[in-house]
């Protein structure tokens, strides 16, 4: 009997050891469209072409989607939007993994000059090779950098520039938004 209890013991914990060979993989589509808790920074892609089945409805019938930037919130608020905001700057390829989301600013080498906090508002003044290209790719570009900064409930107003100028203003196709040009979470 006593031969019987060690054998099932052996052979329980042979059962539940994973191989060496088991590598960890890109992330699936489930675990990319998971959101994930307060407790982790995340940056947005897009998931193109999905009328907003997959997250919040943006440019022209697509989705934004939280993704985990695999760091963890901080209390300071200036260090949380760089490390957001690098996150999804970092990404070198339009694809990310096999989600089938994509990011319209791997191409903009974006940088993060500056980022100051006042009240529930925020300045972030950033660097890069940034070109309008078109109405769907703007409002991609525009709504990856608006989500990844008002994740934190801590903002509620952002002037953002790049290189120097407005971005609500560079967007503005009507011409009418100022140099000094706010987003609101009503933007979002």
């Amino acid at each position: 009997m006593k031969q019987w209890l060690v054998f099932l013991l052996f052979l329980s914990l042979g059962c539940s050891l994973t191989s060496v060979d088991d590598a960890p993989t890109e992330p699936d589509v489930a675990e990319t469209m998971e959101r994930f808790g307060s407790s982790n920074i995340q940056f947005y892609l897009i998931a193109p072409e999905d009328n907003g089945v997959s997250g919040t409805p943006v440019g022209c019938g697509d989705s934004i989607v939280a993704v985990s930037a695999e760091k963890a919130v901080t209390g300071d608020l200036q260090n949380n939007l760089r490390a957001a905001l690098e996150s999804l700057f970092s990404l070198e390829e339009e694809n990310y993994g096999r989600a089938g989301l994509i990011t319209n600013l791997h191409t903009t080498n974006m940088q993060i000059e500056s980022i100051s906090v006042e009240g529930d508002g925020v300045t972030i003044n950033m660097g890069g090779i940034f070109s309008l290209v078109g109405v769907c790719s703007d409002a991609r570009m525009q709504a990856q950098i608006l989500h990844t900064i008002f994740q934190f409930p801590q903002v509620n107003r952002a002037v953002v520039y790049i290189n120097g100028e407005n971005m609500k203003q560079l967007f503005d196709m009507r011409g009418v938004e100022l140099d000094d040009a706010s987003y609101t979470r009503d933007d979002l």
